[in-house]
């Protein structure tokens, strides 16, 4: 058996696995990413997470390395919870523990399911004060700690503020608590002569060098999700400090998230919805930011082909008859929303598209929440078209500016035609962020070739309207392959900067959210989908 599995055993409340039918088990992500672990820890307590890095820093320090990567159901798509190292499942680390309902805030360990979370809350009439935008990939299992981590969340939602504090073991073993802290607190966090004073102190080093670089990463017309671009967000003009953002989409390679306080509010209640079919799709995007001045909580346009591939596989809503290659959806919902507001909504979309021909156009009203339910699953479902295919998760989250316009969507046809292949897309209206759904394959090496080619050219067309590659989601191993080709040399440097600050021994997730080949990525995906 593996000599640290059998260490930890003999002091660990949880268990070490090193056999290989378990290790299998924590191997392949999604769309078939493949790293095998040296053995699997599942920890019972913060105190196992503790004991496990302490044990890995001190091999680090003698010169042995053992990565150690977290993860909670495993479903980030894009490699940042596979490793050579060892794998951390804290799924069982899953409690709701404390629901403080003055202050309006929840208590729960990070292995905690967002549904989970919601349940409980729900006998309140309460929920997470976050919006989880798009992230339906396996939600019943989805657990709140993967989501903060891996920044699953609705792009550019302000996420952060919903999060009260968090509680963090970093790379040592040390566990720290993060949260807001006034200037004198931070004075005295860096008069500390442990690994945290070294880390506050290392913070004001970081702003002091690479003060431009922050400054570009906070002014971004279209924040970026690469890297750490929560380092802008750190400081208040009073000198003030909470490290909460950096750990946003860190993918676990800043410190191990353990517990988690969030914000809660009343439950959304649904008030209405619509979609609106339109034949010649361009229409549709020039009317998108008149329908956003309609406030909707929800919007989405589906194109692309996307609606003609789903009437094919039999999934689109009755509703909206017959369907062409040409068409593109626009699907919306209100909450909170008075009944008569709702009404004078309605009429102003009416009004929105009154002057298009009989034929070309489609409203259909949702008073029960039908429509969108069933377009959301649609992208789940019914782009998987080819029974030998997949539809790689790792094409979504990212973001493009406006699609008003036809150069990006003339240079997306480009690559259709090209690579042989369709892409259908899904775009966030209120957010900006778009997902693209092509049918893959990855038994031989050559679909391999072709489903990283095919990420690149998508790539290089979001980076060409001023777009950005990762959006929300994190880069993880797979997207860093294209995401980091825009990147400057000082961006870099400061990313490795913090890291270096954080992990100086290399010891969390050493692979992931670094510039890295794409054949070194083709060969680690296997045969199989997601």
């Amino acid at each position: 058996m593996n000599r640290a599995a059998v260490y930890l055993n003999r002091r660990l409340e949880g268990q070490a696995y090193a056999d290989l039918w378990t290790r299998e088990q924590y191997a392949v992500g999604p769309g078939g990413f493949t790293q095998l672990p040296q053995f699997v820890v599942i920890p019972q307590s913060t105190e196992d997470i503790t004991r496990t890095l302490k044990f890995c820093w001190q091999l680090a320090e003698k010169g042995t390395q053992l990565p150690v990567v977290a993860r909670g159901s495993g479903s980030d798509a894009t490699g940042a919870a596979q490793t050579h190292g060892a794998a951390m499942d804290l799924s069982q680390l899953s409690g709701v523990e404390e629901y403080d309902g003055k202050q309006g805030l929840l208590r729960m360990q990070a292995g905690a399911t967002i549904a989970s979370c919601q349940a409980f809350l729900s006998q309140y009439d309460q929920e997470l004060a976050v919006d989880f935008g798009n992230f339906e990939q396996n939600r019943a299992a989805a657990t709140i700690g993967g989501a903060i981590a891996g920044n699953k969340f609705a792009y550019d939602s302000g996420a952060v503020d919903a999060i009260d504090r968090l509680e963090v073991v970093l790379s040592n073993g040390t566990t720290i608590e993060t949260g807001y802290l006034s200037r004198r607190d931070v004075e005295q966090k860096k008069q500390l002569t442990g690994f945290e004073g070294e880390i506050y102190r290392g913070i004001d080093t970081i702003y002091e060098e690479y003060v431009d670089t922050i400054s570009m990463l906070s002014n971004q017309a279209l924040p970026s999700g690469l890297g750490y671009p929560g380092i802008g967000q750190l400081r208040d003009e009073k000198g003030g400090m909470d490290l909460t953002p950096l750990f946003v989409g860190s993918q676990g390679t800043l410190g191990i998230i353990s517990e988690i306080i969030m914000r809660v509010g009343p439950k959304a209640q649904f008030s209405g919805g619509m979609a609106i079919k339109l034949a010649h799709g361009g229409a549709m995007y020039r009317a998108a930011e008149d329908v956003l001045g309609l406030e909707p909580t929800q919007a989405a346009i589906l194109a692309g082909s996307f609606a003609y591939i789903a009437d094919a596989s039999g999934r689109m809503p009755a509703d909206f008859g017959a369907v062409s290659s040409d068409d593109a959806i626009m699907v919306c919902r209100w909450d909170n929303v008075p009944e008569r507001k709702m009404s004078k909504i309605f009429k102003r979309i009416a009004q929105l598209f009154q002057d298009f021909p009989e034929g070309m156009l489609q409203l259909i009203e949702d008073e029960s929440d039908v429509l969108w339910c069933q377009l959301q699953s649609l992208q789940e479902f019914a782009v998987a078209r080819d029974e030998r295919g997949f539809v790689p998760k790792f094409f979504g989250r990212m973001a493009v500016p406006s699609l008003d316009g036809n150069d990006f969507r003339s240079r997306l046809g480009r690559i259709e035609a090209a690579q042989k292949v369709t892409l259908p897309w899904r775009y966030d209206m209120n957010s900006g962020e778009i997902y693209f759904y092509p049918v893959c394959h990855n038994e031989k090496l050559v679909d391999r070739q072709g489903m990283m080619g095919l990420l690149m050219a998508v790539s290089e067309v979001v980076q060409s309207v001023n777009g950005v590659v990762v959006a929300s989601g994190g880069e993880g191993q797979i997207k860093a392959a294209t995401a980091f080709k825009a990147v400057s040399d000082a961006e870099m440097a400061l990313h490795e900067a913090i890291r270096a600050l954080f992990d100086p021994h290399r010891i969390l997730q050493v692979a992931a959210k670094r510039p890295v080949q794409a054949t070194t990525i083709m060969r680690q995906i296997g045969p199989g989908g997601a």
